[in-house]
């Protein structure tokens, strides 16, 4: 059986839970957050590519 995804669902909750998170934090807090988020995803990233090089 095959799994479908529910785009839309998983962007609410995504969105749902960044806003808990920030919504009393400053403009500076909020910078910071989004930052750390991506350096976790691009290393995460580089991570998958040099896995993919080596096997």
């Amino acid at each position: 059986m095959e799994k479908k995804i529910d785009a839309m669902k998983m962007v609410r909750r995504i969105r749902d839970s960044h806003h808990e998170k920030l919504k009393d934090k400053s403009t500076e807090e909020r910078l910071k957050f989004f930052r750390e988020k991506s350096r976790a995803l691009r290393r995460e990233a580089n991570a998958s590519k040099k896995d993919q090089e080596a096997g």
